[in-house]
This record gives C-alpha cells, structure tokens and sequence, in this order.
C-alpha cells in the first residue's frame, strides 16, 4: 500500500492526537538513515531535522503550536 497516502493520512492523525495532549510542546520521532520515503512524509507533515543521531537513527521533531487563548 506504499505510495497510496496511507503513512501521511496516520501520521497526520497521530500529530493530531498528540498535539491535543495537556502539556504537549513537542513531538519528535526517528528513522533509519537512508529510508527517503519515510524522510519526505514526515517533512511534508510539518516534522525537522533535529541534528542528532539516536540509537543510530535520525530524530525529526515536530513543534506543537498551542492556539492563542
């Protein structure tokens, strides 16, 4: 089912999720170095390079933006 929207539809729907959490700020996730798919939907989902190596994958984060009150 690769390349038919189903990693954007659930990355999108996790975000979200995670995102309504109290004290949510900040998301971060990882991958293998050299997975470009999977590099590509978390960029185009709002995701950015962190700089760091974990366990030997590359960690992304993703700013949670909290509406004005």
């Amino acid at each position: 089912y690769q390349g038919q929207g189903s990693g954007k539809a659930a990355l999108a729907t996790v975000v979200d999720y995670l995102s309504r959490q109290p004290g949510c700020r900040e998301i971060r996730l990882s991958f293998v170095p050299g997975n470009t798919r999977a590099e590509q939907v978390y960029l185009k989902g709002g995701f950015e390079h962190t700089g760091l190596i974990e366990d030997g994958e590359v960690v992304m984060s993703y700013a949670v933006r909290t509406p004005l009150s």
